[in-house]
C-alpha cells in the first residue's frame, strides 16, 4: 500500500462525488419548489424551445377565445335590436290592417298615420344607436370597412376566420319610408344616396305619367332629378324644389305640379318621397301592408343569419377551448416536473450526500496512517 501525504486521491474522489450529488440535490429541490422540470435552457434546450412555442400558441388561443366571447356578445346585441325592430314592424302591420277597415274615418286614419310615423322614426333610432363598444351594428356602417361586415379570427393561421354581415335596419333600407321622409333632404345638390347614408342607393327606370325616367340615387341630387324631369318631353308635370328652415336646418323637397301617376322601380320613387308608407287612405294601406311584410321578412332573415352565426360561433369556441386544453397538456408534459420522480431523486441525492460526507471524513484521515511508519 502506498502512503501519500501531499495528495489525497481518495479525498479528491469523495469531494467530486459529493459535489456532484449536491448539484443533483439542488436541481431536485429547485424542480420541486418551482414545479417545473425545465427552469433554464440548460435543463433541456430542445424541450425549452418546444415549450416556449407551445406557450406562445397558447397565449394566442386564449386571446382568440376571449375575442370569440366578445363576438358572441356583439351579435347578441345586434339580434336584440333586430328583435325590437321586428316587434315594431308587427305593430305597423296591425295599424295598416286597422287603417284599411271601411269603418275607420279619415281623422282616425290620420291618428293611425301619426303612430306609424313615430314607429318608423323609432326604427331609425334603434338602427342608428344600437352599438357595441362604440361600433354601429344596425345601420350598415359597422365593421372595419364601414360596410357592416365583421371578421373574427379563429386561429393564428392566415385565413382561419369567420365572417358575418349585419345588414342595415334603417327604415329606408327596409323599404319603409315615412310620409315626411323627403323632409330629411338637407341639400339639393348632394347625391341622394350620400345625403341619406344609404349603403346601396337604388337606381332604375321609373315612370311618371307613363313616361320613362332614368334615376340613379347614387349620383343624382334633387337638382339633377328636377332638371331631368323638366327636360323630358311629354312628362306632363313640372318639377320644383321647395325649402324650409326647421330648427336652424334648411330642408328641401322635390315637388311635382298637378296630379300624377307613378310606376316605381327598386324603390327609387319611394326614397324620393313620392310613394311611401301611407295609412291615411284606404288605397295606401294595401301597398303599406306589402311593404311592411317585406320589411318583416328582411328582419327575420337578418335574425336567422345571426342565429346561424351564433351556433357556428359556439362550436368554434368549443374547438378553441379544446385546443387550449390540449396545448396546455402538451406543454405540461414537456415542462412540468414529475413530483414523484423528483422526490425519489432528491432522497437518493440526500442519502449519497450523507454517505459522501462520511466517506470524505474517513478519506481525510487516511494520510495520518503514514505516521505509524515513523520509528
Amino acid at each position: 500500500m502506498i502512503f501519500r501525504i501531499n495528495t489525497n486521491i481518495a479525498s479528491i474522489n469523495a469531494q467530486r462525488y459529493l459535489n456532484k450529488n449536491s448539484i443533483a440535490l439542488d436541481r431536485s429541490m429547485e424542480r420541486l419548489s418551482s414545479g417545473l422540470r425545465i427552469n433554464r435552457a440548460a435543463d433541456d434546450a430542445m424541450g425549452l424551445y418546444i415549450s416556449e412555442s407551445l406557450r406562445s400558441e397558447l397565449a394566442g388561443l386564449k386571446q382568440i377565445s376571449r375575442n370569440a366571447g366578445q363576438a358572441a356578445a356583439m351579435v347578441q346585441t345586434a339580434e336584440s335590436g333586430y328583435d325590437e325592430i321586428g316587434s315594431i314592424l308587427n305593430r305597423l302591420k296591425e295599424l295598416a290592417i286597422q287603417a284599411g277597415d271601411g269603418t275607420i274615418s279619415g281623422d282616425d286614419r290620420e291618428i293611425i298615420q301619426t303612430e306609424a310615423d313615430e314607429l318608423v322614426a323609432e326604427i331609425d333610432r334603434i338602427a342608428q344607436f344600437t352599438t357595441y363598444n362604440g361600433i354601429s351594428l344596425l345601420d350598415g356602417t359597422g365593421g372595419p370597412n364601414g360596410d357592416g361586415e365583421f371578421t373574427f379570427p379563429m386561429g393564428t393561421e392566415t385565413g382561419n376566420e369567420i365572417e358575418i354581415t349585419l345588414d342595415s335596419a334603417k327604415s329606408v333600407d327596409l323599404g319603409l319610408i315615412p310620409r315626411d321622409y323627403s323632409d330629411l333632404f338637407t341639400s339639393d345638390t348632394t347625391a341622394i344616396g350620400t345625403l341619406l347614408g344609404l349603403t346601396s342607393p337604388p337606381s332604375g327606370t321609373v315612370q311618371i305619367n307613363g313616361v320613362d325616367l332614368a334615376i340613379d340615387l347614387a349620383s343624382d341630387s334633387l337638382t339633377d332629378i328636377r332638371d331631368r324631369i323638366n327636360n323630358t318631353p311629354g312628362i306632363g308635370t313640372t318639377a320644383s324644389i321647395t325649402s324650409e328652415v326647421v330648427d336652424g336646418t334648411t330642408k328641401y323637397k322635390l315637388v311635382l305640379s298637378g296630379t300624377n301617376t307613378y310606376t316605381d322601380q327598386n324603390d327609387v320613387l319611394k326614397t324620393l318621397g313620392f310613394t311611401r308608407i301611407d295609412l291615411s287612405t284606404v288605397d295606401g294601406t294595401s301597398a303599406a301592408i306589402s311593404d311592411i311584410e317585406g320589411a318583416i321578412d328582411s328582419v327575420n332573415t337578418y335574425r336567422s343569419v345571426i342565429g346561424a352565426f351564433q351556433n357556428r360561433l359556439e362550436h368554434a369556441i368549443s374547438n378553441i377551448n379544446a385546443a387550449i386544453e390540449n396545448t396546455t397538456a402538451s406543454d405540461s408534459v414537456i415542462r412540468d416536473a414529475d413530483v414523484a420522480a423528483e422526490i425519489a431523486e432528491m432522497t437518493r441525492a440526500q442519502i449519497l450526500i450523507q454517505a459522501g460526507t462520511s466517506v470524505l471524513g474517513q478519506a481525510n484521515m487516511m494520510p495520518q496512517n503514514a505516521l505509524t511508519l515513523l520509528p
